[in-house]
């Protein structure tokens, strides 16, 4: 709701419709995908200019529906206390696709977790090698530029897939 007040100001929940979700969504997608990292005095008009002269990346479509669904769960409430006729943020649609595509571990990088050296006084070397296999085998999984992620990867835990 801040957003949404900084970017069109105060005004009652009752006078907001459809056409000024409308606008705020349009405004959300032409937003700088860095907004709120650090100290800016410009208005949210003057950061969309901004990104598009300076060609930078924009807010991504799965940040803006979060935002719209933030407010939309805010209206419906609203509407259960019959404030208001109608919730405006419902029923937008977003197109999203997955930014990383994930895949299984290979045997070799497999095999090159279970062989790596271990060179910390903190954690055994026996504690290193059952979490790396337990995440190996269990939940991580490889993505692209050698980032893993932390994912299920059937559904359930990492102990039941090892026969724990």
């Amino acid at each position: 709701m801040a957003l949404y007040i900084r970017a069109f100001g105060d005004t009652p929940v009752s006078g907001i419709g459809g056409h000024q979700a409308g606008a705020f969504r349009d405004l959300l997608l032409a937003l700088p995908a860095t907004l709120g990292k650090g100290k800016s005095s410009l208005t949210l008009q003057q950061e969309a200019q901004r990104a598009k002269s300076n060609g930078l990346p924009t807010m991504s479509n799965k940040s803006v529906k979060n935002h719209m669904l933030r407010l939309s769960a805010l209206w419906n409430q609203l509407v259960q206390r019959e404030m208001v006729a109608k919730n405006p943020w419902s029923g937008w649609h977003f197109e999203s696709a997955p930014k990383i595509v994930r895949r299984s571990w290979t045997p070799q990088e497999l095999a090159l977790l279970a062989s790596a050296s271990w060179h910390s006084a903190l954690v055994p070397e026996p504690t290193f090698r059952l979490v790396t296999l337990i995440a190996a085998y269990g939940w991580a999984k490889s993505a692209p530029y050698g980032k893993k992620t932390c994912k299920p990867s059937r559904g359930f835990p990492a102990s039941k897939q090892l026969g724990f």
